[in-house]
């Protein structure tokens, strides 16, 4: 009887093995794994005529390369997309080890993705059902190479695109850059933006944020029009092409992090940042950029831009930079305002190297997209649609930043205001005035009311029809920047213009010494009506 047992043990034993062949490769682009380690292997009886085999794997992701240059670097190994085979019906258990996922994302099909479960008060510990036999597990969403081909030539079908290759990596892979305008308006007095992204290569929502950007630029809307009109971007999507393909996490294949790479002397410099730096050196040879926006994600469950203090850089540039954090703030839920990071400038990074070179013609910024919650008070984890929802936000801050208008969407200058007497018009130019130091100004026109019940108007000509939603940015303290009202787009009233014509909209003074600052007109197309 004994040794019948052992025989059933053993076959039992057998059985489960033969289940448990679970196949786990990477032979694909992006594809990143270190190891893996099959450490239990069970049934679970469900019901009395079903059982589950439960698979628990111990994951090891894959370190970048040692980096060469700043050797006290510890390699990063966030980054993991790798495929298990023979899994239908199974329950997997996967422990991960050398990252960092909160909650990772699996998919069928390598394009519908999907969040594990949520197990509550555990470490990187995930498991999951799967109902097919093949499914791709990632940190986040991925974005890869070949995906990018596919949107440049999308984005590159469009008169107002210029593909250019700027240079080539380590690899040979070229360094593609988007030029969008539009070439029948003189570039003299257009604003100049430069934007670049996917420096370290597992910060996936930043292209998923970058894409929805570049998209609503191009897109056939009198928003983007006009903002090609005004604007000229030059757009790097992929600094870091040959970490994308490798599927490293922070470095290029030689284990550079290229982000911190723009300081070192010319031996020291990798290919990539020697072509970025050289594009940017012609374009600017002129004329300065006057904005250069650094697409990065963080790990912290929230966006944010990195602030570079005044003490490292100007007042100046302090308050522009708060300028657009805030104008960013203004389309909920995406970026509040203790989620911003406040940090010294540093030449090591693009930012600083920028400085170096045009000191505060030009605003230099790094922005951070999440890989979880767009803030710590939210519960809505982030998604690819939603990144390039912000992105297109993003993209209208930008718009508001330097004060243009499209049918949708409105600005109305001080210069536009009425103010008779009572009133104070000041040009103001907050590069050269001390007048009101502390104070973040959107127009270059200050009114100032001399009395409390001191009337304003503001008048358009020519508005098109339809139901305005109107805003007033309300001036505050850079010091005390958190204020809830101020520094930001405030509602003040509706309006309905039947047909074009003349618009006039008044206000009053609640004070002596209250400043007015710019009004916006929004209709239901424009974002957060």
């Amino acid at each position: 009887m004994q040794r019948i047992i052992i025989i059933f043990l053993l076959l039992t034993v057998a059985f489960s093995g033969s289940k448990a062949q679970v196949t786990f490769s990477t032979d694909f682009e992006s594809g990143s794994l270190g190891d893996y380690q099959l450490v239990d292997s069970t049934w679970l009886k469900v019901s009395d005529k079903d059982s589950i085999l439960c698979l628990s794997y111990l994951i090891t992701s894959k370190s970048d390369p040692i980096n060469p240059i700043d050797t006290d670097l510890e390699p990063s190994a966030r980054w993991f997309f790798f495929r298990m085979t023979g899994i239908e019906g199974k329950q997997i258990t996967l422990n991960f080890k050398k990252t960092d996922p909160l909650r990772p994302v699996y998919s069928y099909n390598k394009v519908d993705y999907h969040r594990f479960d949520n197990m509550a008060d555990t470490d990187y510990l995930f498991t999951q059902r799967f109902k097919e036999d093949t499914v791709y597990v990632a940190y986040f969403i991925p974005y890869d190479y070949s995906r990018l081909q596919e949107r440049i030539g999308d984005w590159d079908s469009h008169a107002y695109v210029q593909l250019d290759t700027i240079g080539y990596s380590r690899k040979g892979l070229p360094l593609q850059m988007l030029t969008i305008t539009d070439t029948s308006v003189s570039d003299s007095q257009k604003k100049r933006v430069w934007v670049h992204g996917r420096v370290h290569t597992s910060e996936t929502p930043g292209t998923w944020h970058l894409d929805g950007f570049i998209s609503a630029l191009v897109a056939d809307t009198p928003q983007a029009e006009a903002y090609r009109q005004a604007m000229t971007f030059y757009i790097v999507p992929f600094a870091n092409p040959d970490g994308v393909v490798e599927g490293l996490s922070r470095s290029n294949p030689t284990g550079v992090n290229i982000e911190i790479n723009w300081a070192r002397p010319e031996e020291q410099t990798e290919p990539e940042v020697k072509a970025l730096k050289a594009i940017m050196e012609k374009l600017t040879a002129d004329r300065p950029f006057d904005m250069l926006l650094n697409m990065h994600s963080q790990v912290e469950n929230s966006a944010t831009y990195y602030v570079h203090s005044a003490s490292s850089t100007s007042d100046y540039i302090y308050k522009n930079q708060l300028k657009l954090c805030h104008l960013t703030m203004f389309y909920k839920p995406y970026l509040g305002k203790n989620d911003l990071t406040f940090s010294d400038i540093a030449e090591r990074y693009v930012e600083g190297w920028m400085w170096n070179r045009t000191g505060d013609k030009t605003l230099s910024i790094t922005f951070e997209t999440p890989y979880t919650y767009y803030n710590k008070k939210s519960d809505l984890w982030v998604t690819s649609e939603s990144l390039r929802n912000f992105g297109a936000i993003s993209l209208t801050a930008v718009g508001d930043y330097f004060g243009i208008s499209s049918p949708d969407r409105i600005y109305v200058s001080n210069r536009n205001a009425k103010a008779k007497s009572g009133w104070e018009k000041i040009d103001y130019l907050p590069k050269e005035s001390t007048l009101y130091p502390d104070i973040m100004l959107l127009d270059d026109m200050l009114i100032r009311a001399k009395k409390e019940g001191s009337k304003i108007s503001y008048k358009i000509d020519k508005l098109p029809p339809g139901t305005y939603k109107i805003y007033r940015w309300i001036p505050g303290s850079i010091t005390n920047h958190k204020n809830p009202d101020n520094n930001l787009w405030n509602p003040v009233a509706y309006h309905t213009q039947k047909k074009t014509g003349k618009f006039e909209f008044k206000m009053e003074a609640t004070a002596a010494d209250e400043l007015f600052d710019a009004l916006l007109l929004c209709t239901f197309a424009s974002p957060n009506f």
